[in-house]
């Protein structure tokens, strides 16, 4: 646990330091870390609350990667993969994956029956997973973030079926969020600056051959990737470091593998690490929320971009906080987070998804789901969305009737217990 212990030691001595300096308390120790960046967004207003969240950011990266990013050149992966115990599972027909990070498992979903199967171990007890995403052949690919409290550089391959690690693939120190693309590619994202170095690393991995087939390096931290409705993909920068004037996007050509044309700034007068593409020429985006501490009457508008221009073309009402985005057909599911911490997404009850009609821009049904929602994904395969929730419970979304239809309850303790960060389906 000393990752854990290492971590709650920089994130207390930031809010320490915080406390002393703004007067502010921002709650990031008893909060999942996920969660602990919208705390300070607002609380000066927009001017005051994106002045804070850069001196956040920049003193976070400071503070929290000093001793996990001051490394050098990738190293090497293990040279036998780990056995971590799983007992194989069966796959059904439509399968989904939901990570528990805290507990670093994944649950194995009946996505037609709407049940848990069972649980895979997907790392030991002195490393982090963040992110995974699944591969051509069905192979869960797990970025490992820490080990032995630094900054990792591998890549897990797991075999959902039988639980075994088959691979280890080496990439640049600590992988973040991981996006698969057509042709077996798929984006790893990393915040760590390398030592001596003025640019941020993001990977491309072949997930057929299971190696590292690239790197690209911008001069701020990639968050994302966004596809667009004509099937374009985009690599989303979050402009933390002040590099770009904003939230800047770069298109990847999965045939050349790399980035094509020129950086596309959405100039706009609120900060945001995260966005959506609408439609072809439209992007959302979430703003800084109406007020802090959230009550029962905060709202957290989107905001509503023309593109490339990133001119503002509207906003849309949204309960606080924003925390996922999903596109299906001519509809937006936005998931939004009540409560300012876990706890008190759990005290609130409730989550809310909203759906947006992206011809209007307007909110046609808002839909209660479990407390918490954390992360969405939707199955082309059962026209469903899967909705992950910090209570240990995946809501249910019939997309044609636009209505909550089943709750998937996890009742085993290895993953339960502060509910699932991230969902995948396989198509």
């Amino acid at each position: 646990m000393a990752f854990v212990e290492d971590r709650h030691r920089y994130l207390q001595r930031l809010e320490s330091w915080a406390l002393g300096v703004t007067g502010y308390d921002l709650g990031l120790v008893a909060r999942p870390r996920s969660y602990a960046a919208p705390r300070f967004n607002g609380m000066l207003g927009n001017a005051g609350g994106v002045r804070l969240r850069r001196v956040m950011l920049s003193l976070w990266l400071v503070l929290f990667l000093f001793d996990l990013a001051a490394v050098s050149g990738c190293g090497s992966g293990s040279q036998t993969p780990p056995d971590f115990g799983n007992t194989s599972i069966e796959l059904p027909p439509h399968v989904g994956y939901a990570l528990a990070y805290i507990h670093r498992s994944i649950a194995i979903l009946d996505l037609d029956r709407c049940e848990v199967l069972g649980i895979h171990r997907v790392c030991a007890d002195d490393e982090y997973v963040e992110d995974f995403t699944i591969g051509p052949s069905g192979a869960l690919f797990v970025s490992v973030s820490e080990r032995g409290g630094s900054a990792s550089n591998i890549v897990r391959v797991l075999e959902p079926g039988t639980g075994r690690v088959t691979a280890e693939i080496v990439v640049s120190r600590g992988p973040r969020a991981i996006y698969s693309l057509p042709g077996g590619l798929a984006i790893v994202s990393h915040p760590y600056l390398p030592s001596g170095s003025t640019e941020y690393a993001c990977d491309v991995i072949d997930m057929n051959r299971m190696s590292l087939v690239g790197t690209l390096y911008f001069r701020s931290v990639a968050v994302e990737v966004l596809c667009n409705p004509a099937g374009q993909h985009f690599i989303g920068i979050a402009d933390v470091m002040d590099a770009y004037g904003g939230y800047t996007l770069m298109e990847f050509d999965t045939a050349a593998r790399n980035t094509v044309g020129s950086p596309i700034t959405l100039h706009t007068d609120f900060r945001f690490e995260t966005a959506l593409f609408a439609t072809v020429s439209k992007i959302y985006a979430p703003m800084e929320p109406s007020e802090w501490p959230p009550t029962s009457r905060t709202v957290r508008p989107l905001g509503v971009l023309e593109f490339p221009s990133g001119r503002q073309l509207s906003t849309i009402t949204m309960p606080y906080d924003v925390v996922s985005m999903v596109r299906v057909g001519h509809k937006v599911y936005v998931a939004n987070f009540l409560g300012s911490t876990w706890k008190g997404a759990l005290q609130v009850g409730r989550g809310i998804v909203s759906v947006v009609d992206t011809n209007t821009d307007q909110v046609v049904k808002s839909l209660e789901v479990s407390p918490g929602p954390q992360h969405m994904a939707y199955s082309e395969s059962t026209g469903k969305l899967y909705v992950a929730c910090v209570d240990g419970k995946i809501s249910v979304i019939d997309t044609a009737l636009d209505e909550v239809t089943a709750t998937i309850v996890c009742d085993d303790s290895s993953a339960a217990g502060w509910g699932f960060s991230r969902i995948k389906v396989a198509s």
